[in-house]
């Protein structure tokens, strides 16, 4: 059973891993849908900065940045165990109930940086996203930077680097493609980056005091 459930081939663990990972999805999804539509409090109206404004609008790099949506999924469904499965689950709803709670605390707005021309990649990805989006509501942080990095690196942690590399490559380029596309500010993907750790040391809370524990008794 062990070896089953560790090459992915266990059919209860993997549906386990579907059926969880939908109701993630469906929780962050209508949570951030909520929040972007019913704010509890005045938006705060973000602003490019001169380094913002530097940064090129790149409008193919609109495939990268849809390309989030599995890559959201995929360290889920690749878990290679019950346990990781269950701790890599743990730190999604951590991270979609922390960033939710700042949509709903701290409500931010922007105005989209207008495209120079209407290519196929602005008037058939851009375009539609934005508008679904609100027109840029709830960017700080970046859900994209979040969930593109934290199932990669927690992967990374547990020592699975032939899955957690090509994640981790991909987050990071879906991370950037999120300044390319101006659908957020440096501003939120540092935001993100300044989550990444707390939550990763409140998942293995757990294991970290062990290891201080097992410290204090050896001296």
């Amino acid at each position: 059973m062990a070896t089953q459930e560790k090459c992915g081939k266990n059919p209860p663990l993997l549906r386990k891993k579907l059926l969880w990972t939908a109701i993630f999805m469906a929780f962050n999804g209508l949570g951030y849908l909520l929040t972007s539509a019913y704010p509890l409090f005045e938006f705060y109206h973000l602003d490019y900065t001169p380094y913002d404004q530097s940064i090129p609008y790149l409008p193919w790099t609109a495939l990268l940045y849809i390309s989030f949506y599995p890559l959201m999924a995929l360290p889920l469904l690749l878990s290679p165990n019950q346990k990781l499965f269950s701790k890599m689950l743990k730190a999604y709803f951590l991270t979609s109930i922390i960033s939710l709670s700042i949509f709903v605390l701290i409500p931010t707005k922007f105005d989209h940086y207008p495209p120079p021309s209407q290519d196929i990649f602005t008037t058939h990805i851009m375009n539609p996203i934005r508008k679904a989006d609100n027109y840029g509501t709830n960017a700080w942080p970046s859900q994209h930077v979040l969930f593109s990095l934290l199932g990669a690196t927690l992967l990374c942690c547990h020592g699975y680097l032939r899955t957690a590399i090509p994640l981790l490559l991909w987050g990071i380029a879906v991370s950037i493609s999120t300044l390319t596309t101006k659908q957020h500010f440096i501003a939120d993907v540092l935001a993100s980056l300044a989550l990444l750790p707390p939550i990763l040391i409140a998942v293995h809370l757990n294991e970290i005091l062990y290891l201080f524990q097992r410290k204090e008794q050896k001296l």
